[in-house]
C-alpha cells in the first residue's frame, strides 16, 4: 500500500506581519508616535493568535513588539523635549 504524506504548510500570521511593518516604520521618530501603539496592538494580537492557531510569525510579532514599544517612548520623549 502506498501512503501519502500531506505536508501541512504553515502560512505567517498576517497581523504579525503587519505589526513587524508598523514596528520598522516606527524607526522614523516623526512616524512613531502613530505606527509605534499600532504595532504594539497588531503584534499582541498576532502572538495571541499563534498560540491558538498554531500559525508562523511569533519572532516576527515579537520585534514588531519591541520596536512599537521602544521607538513609541522614543518619540514621546523627543516630542517632549522639542516642546
Amino acid at each position: 500500500m502506498e501512503q501519502t504524506i500531506q505536508k501541512t504548510i504553515q502560512k505567517f500570521n498576517k497581523n504579525a506581519i503587519i505589526g513587524f511593518i508598523f514596528g520598522l516604520i516606527s524607526v522614523y521618530f516623526s512616524l512613531a508616535i502613530i505606527t509605534g501603539p499600532l504595532a504594539v496592538i497588531f503584534s499582541v494580537k498576532a502572538l495571541r493568535q499563534i498560540k491558538v492557531i498554531n500559525e508562523k510569525g511569533e519572532k516576527l510579532a515579537l520585534i514588531g513588539l519591541i520596536l512599537g514599544i521602544i521607538f513609541f517612548i522614543l518619540g514621546l520623549i523627543t516630542l517632549f523635549t522639542w516642546c
